[in-house]
């Protein structure tokens, strides 16, 4: 589950969607990416930097995200707000 809130953190939609929907059995858009960062989640002690490091550094973070020429917008988190 915390992989998944961490790629939905990065990229705006989780693995797994709605994000907590973990009932029977999960969905996941690409259960072989989920299994994946798990594993590293687990290898590497729970060390949640480690995988938000991979992820960050995937080539689907990387990727522009535009819609019609104009860089894709999303609004701001309840945290991103009460920060700036």
């Amino acid at each position: 589950m915390m992989v998944n809130r961490l790629w939905a953190r990065y990229l705006g939609r989780g693995l797994v969607e709605p994000v907590d929907d973990w009932d029977d059995s999960p969905k996941a858009r690409d259960a072989a990416l989920l299994d994946a960062l798990s594993r590293e989640l687990m290898a590497h002690g729970y060390d949640l930097k480690h995988v938000a490091r991979l992820i960050l550094n995937s080539r689907a973070y990387q990727a522009k995200a535009e819609v019609g020429g104009w860089p894709a917008r999303r609004r701001m988190s309840a945290e991103q707000v009460l920060d700036s």
